[in-house]
């Protein structure tokens, strides 16, 4: 893993290679968890309208403005 500023082009290039990389390991690591930790789209949902509810109340206000 490259930790200091890229400082020519054969850096730079090694610092795409190593991008590259980790998004090929995301994609890998993406695909497993919808194979092992599959959610439901309505869950996510669900859990979206949650979080904004308690964010901003159930009325779409701000907690503060109630």
């Amino acid at each position: 893993m490259i930790n200091k500023p890229i400082e020519t082009d054969a850096e730079y290039r090694a610092a795409l290679k190593e991008v590259e990389t980790l998004l090929t390991l995301i994609e890998l690591i993406e695909a497993y968890e919808a194979k092992h930790f599959p959610l439901l789209e309505e869950e996510v949902e669900q859990q979206r309208r949650d979080e904004k509810n308690e964010l901003y109340g159930p009325h779409g206000l701000s907690l503060g403005e109630q």
